[in-house]
């Protein structure tokens, strides 16, 4: 924060100074007003700086230390239920109008008949009909947001309506099947109204599991101690003691000193110890480690003990679940939710372990209730409720025989685990979910709790500013990093270390070191174009443009699809490059300029968002953002940053206007990080190497549409010489 030479009552202030000051400043009863915040704006006067606002009594911070349950689960009851309130909101102001819909029918259980004869129309009407539709909505449209959210509308004409499942949200649109028992629209080809249905399900779920922590008997004292933020002094019983650790199975893992350290610890009796894992460091490796050797002494002390393993998404949890099952880990079960299992949107390369799966395939029993409850329409309510029970029975059945339970956060509490005992918890990706998510698995009897994670990376997605301010962004993974034992992963495998650099300096406190076998593994595969700089600035002053709710940058894209052909003409294959822009109408604007050529259906364009967890020999960063207001929007984030610049192994290139982009600090630091190395290619200052390295392509495309143009000429020559003769 500094003043401002053309206003002396006025400062300047810094992005990351808004949020801070947006709490910071209200008042002594830690409450948050949404009327006093600051915009974009560079300037602020004074007094709107240090005016006395409003005050709000109804909202209450996070805090380090509460002083009981009941007011713990109170504040983080409140501000969910702001979160709630607020994607509500979104959703019931959310009308689309005048929408044209493309629908089809599908049969998903055909009669007998139609089993053996292709048809579209059964003579008999005794299929089961799927009435199925789609509409098109633009990839950078915001509502695709709110929708996504969602899995239910309601579909509407003047005499007609109906509520419909989403099934996906694609490229081209939204997907959806009409719910069963609703009518048939009356009109086919009208203009629709699309309304989304708002689902409180998972924000009751989470509701419902702060109420129960409040009387929780299951979890043990220490976790409940650690959880209020309760000092060690205050605590009767050590938090945790020196004790031997069999490490029998982690022996067979080839963990390197700080992963060992990690297993180790983590196998100690902490009640809560946490794993960071900072990109490239081996975070799932480890995990599977830690998982083998846990089972192992189960097994070995012959206790019936089960392993809960979640994660706050189904991707997630599918990953280390893959992991584990590569390990050869036995005894795993991979449980959904029960809509998603029962459309059977499963993860293929898991879907043996899978609950509803392996049901089917060892009780005929269950397949027949599944049936039963699907087709039979004369079912009684008592009846229906007694097949339900049979087949929890066979459910519950085959989770007893079970060493482990996949599951997402949210899944843990379903009705099918709400029976069981698990002492030990694991969590992965644990920074990414917000508190009242993390407590659902814990209280199911944890004694023993390990979060893995890193929350310099992307956290959890709160819509509301007010609950975001008031603290229900901090994950209980950063929380506790400063108050419970932790392991930091310190060595990593991915990225050359000139790459690695700026992020272990400015993320991780200069702790993350580079393996040596990743310059062995660098040197004999990098192309020329990234041999003596693996990182690259460029720096360019194209014009940003609005593009829907979104932006584009023209001029950028275009030097990027030169460089892109550089890189390709080096002999890298297109799917080992990706192109990273934050911005959805760039990144429509890139996938469109590219040739249609099947080869380039390897070539991953995305966000930074679907990005994390992934990673390529050569990374494109397009920052899009150049503009005379110096607005850097949401890349002042600087966890974004973090993920978008360790995606890459061997090279990194950037391409972005410095002048804006330093006005944010973290961008400040990395663009001087490049300077320091020279690395940095100014298209102005340094024409030569640019045009070496990003428009060497230009000329040659030149000549080649000079070539082809001469050869158009010299074809309308021959083909008039023709005209003229045949008309002799």
């Amino acid at each position: 924060m500094e003043a401002n030479p053309s206003n002396l009552n006025a400062i300047k202030i810094s992005p990351e100074a808004v949020r801070l000051l947006s709490y910071l400043l209200p008042n002594p009863n830690n409450t948050y007003d949404p009327a006093f915040e600051f915009d974009e704006r560079e300037t602020f006067p004074l007094e709107s700086v240090f005016a006395k606002p409003k005050v709000n009594p109804g909202l209450l911070f996070t805090k380090e230390e509460y002083t009981s349950r009941r007011e713990y689960v109170k504040t983080l009851k409140q501000l969910v239920q702001r979160e709630e309130d607020y994607q509500q909101q979104a959703v019931e102001n959310l009308t689309l109008k005048d929408i044209l819909i493309e629908w089809t029918q599908q049969k998903f259980n055909p009669c007998a008949f139609c089993r053996n004869v292709e048809i579209q129309e059964c003579p008999l009407d005794a299929c089961d009909i799927d009435i199925c539709g789609a509409f098109k909505l633009a990839e950078d449209d915001k509502r695709r947001e709110i929708l996504a959210k969602e899995t239910r509308l309601k579909v509407s004409l003047e005499n007609w309506s109906a509520e419909v499942d989403i099934e996906s949200i694609d490229t081209k649109g939204v997907n959806f099947v009409l719910r069963k028992g609703q009518d048939r629209p009356s009109e086919l080809y009208e203009k629709f109204t699309i309304k989304p249905s708002f689902s409180n399900f998972s924000f009751n779920r989470l509701k419902d599991g702060l109420e129960r922590f409040q009387d929780c008997f299951r979890i043990s004292e220490k976790i409940i101690s650690i959880l209020l933020g309760r000092r060690p002094s205050s605590i009767s019983f050590p938090l945790s003691s020196k004790v031997p650790v069999d490490t029998t199975i982690l022996d067979t893992f080839d963990l390197n000193i700080s992963q060992r350290k990690a297993a180790i610890e983590a196998l100690g009796d902490s009640a809560i110890y946490l794993i960071l894992g900072p990109p490239g460091t081996g975070k799932t490796k480890t995990s599977v480690a830690i998982i083998s050797q846990l089972l192992y002494q189960i097994n070995t002390q012959g206790t019936c003990d089960k392993i809960l393993v979640c994660g706050p998404s189904n991707t997630a949890v599918d990953n280390l679940t893959l992991k584990l099952l590569e390990a050869k880990v036995q005894g795993i079960t991979r449980i959904y939710a029960a809509k998603r299992e029962i459309s059977g949107k499963l993860n293929p390369e898991i879907k043996a372990l899978t609950l509803s799966v392996k049901a089917r395939e060892r009780h005929s029993m269950y397949r027949t209730y599944e049936k039963e409850l699907a087709q039979n329409k004369f079912l009684s309510d008592q009846d229906r409720k007694q097949i339900r029970y049979w087949k929890k029975q066979i459910e519950l059945e085959i989770l007893n025989n079970s060493s482990i339970i996949c599951c997402t956060c949210s899944t843990a509490a379903d009705f099918r685990l709400k029976d069981f005992i698990f002492k030990n918890v694991f969590i992965d990706e644990a920074a990414q979910s917000i508190e009242p998510e993390t407590l659902l698995p814990l209280m199911l009897g944890a004694e023993r709790v390990l979060l893995a994670g890193d929350h310099q990376q992307l956290g959890p997605v709160i819509n509301c500013e007010e609950a975001k301010c008031a603290g229900l962004e901090k994950s209980l993974f950063e929380r506790l990093l400063s108050k419970v034992g932790h392991t930091m992963l310190d060595c990593q495998y991915r990225m050359h270390p000139l790459i690695a650099e700026f992020p272990s300096n400015n993320f991780y406190d200069s702790k993350l070191k580079t393996h040596s076998s990743v310059k062995v593994r660098h040197d004999p595969k990098v192309i020329p174009l990234f041999k003596e700089k693996p990182i690259q600035f460029f720096h360019l002053e194209g014009e940003e443009e609005k593009s829907g709710t979104s932006w584009l940058n023209r001029y950028e894209a275009y030097m990027i699809e030169k460089f892109l052909d550089r890189i390709l003409d080096q002999g890298v294959h297109p799917e080992n490059i990706g192109i990273i822009t934050p911005y959805a109408g760039q990144k429509d604007l890139l996938k469109n300029n590219l040739p249609q050529s099947d080869i380039f259906e390897y070539l991953k364009i995305a966000s930074v968002d679907e990005f994390q967890g992934g990673e390529k020999d050569y990374i494109i960063l397009s920052t899009v953002r150049s503009n005379s207001e110096n607005k850097v929007g949401f890349l002042d984030d600087g966890r974004r940053l973090n993920v978008a610049i360790t995606r890459a192994k061997h090279g990194l290139a950037i391409f972005g206007n410095a002048n804006i982009l330093e006005n944010d600090s973290n961008w400040k630091k990395l663009i001087g990080f490049f300077k320091e190395n020279e690395c940095f290619i100014h298209e102005e200052k340094d024409p030569k190497y640019f045009d070496e390295v990003v428009k060497a392509k230009t000329d040659q495309d030149k000549k080649a549409a000079d070539e082809e143009d001469d050869e158009d000429a010299e074809l309308d020559r021959l083909l008039g010489r023709l005209a003229i003769k045949s008309k002799k």
